[in-house]
């Protein structure tokens, strides 16, 4: 876990005004305090990712990718409940998607430089359901280069995260 520690401390969370609600198996729980706005936050890194190396140049060099995450965020002063967001250390494909498969079950994200949401409210609920029910979590995508990765997660701790997170942003 000190993995997502430290990416909290120089990635996602970097404000003075974060605060760990607590651990919970492969996920943590936090909230932010931005101005008078408070922001409540599931994380949690991937168990694995692949692939670690590529064939460019006709030589084989390691993979370098940046911050990789799944996040799943509350911000009640806009009434966002259970925002799905996948960072993925890289910039995606122009116009490409997502897939986010929970236990075999497919749902697609859209992608924007190198992040990548659900399309909708409604499409997070469901997605959100699925995790918590869940064991595994599959991200798999497409680099700007055309390289495809996948990274894996354990959905282990998500429903206590989730919780901890709604309990903290009072959300219904």
């Amino acid at each position: 876990m000190a993995v997502v520690v430290a990416l909290t401390q120089n990635g996602f969370a970097a404000d003075q005004g974060r605060k760990r609600i607590g651990v919970f198996n492969d996920w943590q729980a936090y909230t932010l305090k931005t101005g008078h706005n408070v922001v409540c936050y599931a994380i949690s890194v991937p168990k694995d990712t692949s692939p670690k190396t590529v064939v460019r140049h006709g030589k084989r060099v390691k993979i370098s990718r940046g911050d990789v995450y799944v996040t799943v965020t509350n911000r009640p002063a806009t009434e966002t409940a259970g925002e799905v967001n996948v960072v993925i250390g890289y910039t995606f494909r122009k116009n490409s998607q997502v897939s986010y498969t929970i236990d075999g079950h497919r749902h697609k994200l859209f992608t924007m430089d190198d992040g990548a949401w659900a399309y909708d409210a409604k499409s997070d609920k469901s997605i959100v359901r699925a995790m918590e029910r869940g064991k595994t979590l599959v991200v798999s995508g497409t680099s700007g280069r055309g390289t495809d990765t996948k990274d894996t997660y354990s959905l282990a701790g998500f429903t206590a995260a989730h919780n901890a997170i709604d309990k903290a942003c009072n959300v219904k």
